[in-house]
């Protein structure tokens, strides 16, 4: 009896009887397969291999060639780092610190600013990520009143500041709240620890510190109510920034704020970096001008402007000395620019996408450390774009040197597309699913046993049980060219051809014969 036979391309299949290899590839890098060997006798070069099975076709016979064309990269996985009290677990995603941004290691470890999806808000809480226990737990409990006053340099009382425990809606809207006259504050805040407690007002230098806000009891009465909060702001310092350079699109620019290298001062070490990492940084106007307003009145800080059309530069160093400070932060410009859109499988534009130019092989891990700064602001050489509403970018390249464009979303597989070859116009990501790269075939007929046969790995043969699978694990996550042959009883072979076929999850692939 004959049937169909459906190719499964698959990166979490269930383990079957026929697995030929199987081996993971962590976020940001690639691992080369083992070299298999096929049967003993059987030669050891892939051509020659599939030749000499195809002459024994005593059993039908699957035979797949596999060609790479590209090598995707694995996306953030969103970590299950924190729970409900009940124990339900919740998904979060690493905003700054260690394991933020793209192409990280896959287990980081040390502090980080993690933001927790629950019940349709994102909350942000600080974790020690790579530790099995952690003191006091990461849970996210019921609502609690956090209670406190903020006063000014004085010891007054300052009415009119906003105060801000890491909450936000999910389109991105903070949750925050305002002082009265007399400089109190009254909040309901998810419980848990690590919780972010940050603190602004007009003239005065922006603050914040991670507390712990009490876990109710399930199930209990009246809410729970914090210790009071007591928090003293200093006058500020304000830095009007002027990008020296001519380019178009200067308003594409973002500027960021980063501590100094040497000592910092008490007043820098608490401004709250990680802030940049939400809102992107301060915009730049048309005129290349940015006024950055709320830093510390004392210390030293650095200044970086980030442009799609320019190269990172090392930062400017400014002494926060006086109540107005002017600085000048110049900025490359040249170079071909290359245009197009990022989008999906399905043509949707890709917003969330993030594309690097860089040279081949540069790393995309930025330094971090406990100051929580934004991904990507210290790389130098790197010039980074965000697409706009309809997944359009512009970014500059090297006329110098060859260089590739890479292009990272959260939820899709990571592309590296060399530059010097020519680009397309529309860069296409595909949906990542996760798990190992593999090919699943069903058995090509009822019954019967029958046997996988592939030219990987120096040649590798695969004997497979009546009506069970055969699986053959690809080498990397990618795109790849397929070329399968169906060989049985007395019908006439049957081939078919995928030129370009995406893995990045189970993917049916209908094989008629």
């Amino acid at each position: 009896m004959r049937r169909s036979t459906v190719v499964f391309l698959s990166l979490g299949c269930t383990a079957v009887a026929a697995l030929v290899w199987s081996w993971r590839a962590g976020p940001g890098r690639v691992v080369a397969p083992p070299r298999v060997g096929g049967p003993a006798g059987a030669p050891t070069r892939g051509g020659d291999f599939v030749q000499a099975a195809r002459q024994q076709v005593d059993v039908p016979t699957v035979t797949l060639k596999v060609r790479a064309l590209e090598r995707f990269v694995a996306p953030p996985t969103p970590a299950r780092i924190s729970t409900r009290p009940d124990g339900a677990p919740l998904v979060g995603r690493v905003i700054a610190g260690a394991g933020a941004g793209f192409d990280v290691d896959a287990q980081p470890r040390g502090p980080a600013l993690v933001e927790i999806e629950d019940r349709g808000l994102r909350l942000l809480r600080v974790a020690s990520l790579g530790e099995q226990r952690q003191s006091p737990p990461l849970t996210i409990g019921a609502r609690v009143t956090v209670m406190g006053v903020v006063l000014d340099d004085q010891g007054q009382p300052l009415p009119g500041a906003s105060v801000w425990f890491g909450e936000r809606s999910a389109d991105g809207v903070l949750r925050s709240f305002l002082t009265d006259e007399l400089g109190a504050f009254e909040a309901d805040v998810p419980a848990g620890a690590g919780v972010p407690f940050v603190v602004r007002a007009a003239g005065y230098a922006s603050t914040w510190r991670a507390i712990s806000a009490p876990v109710a009891v399930v199930g209990g009465g009246a809410s729970a109510r914090s210790d009071a909060l007591r928090v003293m702001l200093e006058p500020s310092r304000t830095i009007h920034l002027q990008v020296a350079g001519r380019a178009v699109e200067i308003g594409r620019a973002r500027a960021f704020v980063l501590p100094a290298v040497e000592a910092v001062s008490s007043g820098v070490s608490q401004w709250p970096f990680f802030v940049q990492a939400l809102d992107d940084g301060y915009a730049i106007d048309a005129d290349g001008r940015a006024v950055i307003s709320g830093l510390p009145q004392r210390g030293s800080v650095r200044l970086v402007v980030r442009h799609p059309m320019a190269a990172l530069r090392s930062p400017v160093l400014v002494e926060l000395s006086a109540t107005r400070t002017p600085v000048t932060v110049p900025l490359t410009f040249g170079g071909p620019i290359q245009r197009g859109r990022v989008v999906d499988e399905g043509g949707r534009a890709v917003q969330a996408a993030w594309l690097f130019g860089r040279r081949p092989g540069q790393p995309l891990r930025g330094s971090w450390s406990t100051r929580f700064l934004p991904p990507y602001a210290d790389l130098r050489g790197l010039r980074v774009a965000r697409p706009g509403d309809n997944g359009a970018f512009a970014i500059g390249t090297s006329a110098a040197a060859a260089g590739e464009l890479a292009i990272r979303a959260p939820g899709f597989a990571g592309r590296d597309v060399p530059l010097d070859t020519g680009m397309q116009a529309e860069i296409v990501l595909t949906r990542w699913r996760g798990g190992d790269a593999s090919l699943v075939v069903a058995a090509p007929a009822v019954g019967v046993a029958w046997r996988l046969v592939s030219d990987l790995g120096g040649g590798v043969e695969v004997a497979c049980d009546a009506d069970e699978p055969g699986v053959l694990a690809l080498p990397h996550c990618g795109r790849f060219a397929v070329d399968a042959r169906f060989e049985g009883d007395d019908a006439a072979p049957v081939e078919r051809r995928w030129p370009s076929l995406a893995v990045t999850g189970p993917v049916e692939v209908d094989f008629e014969r």
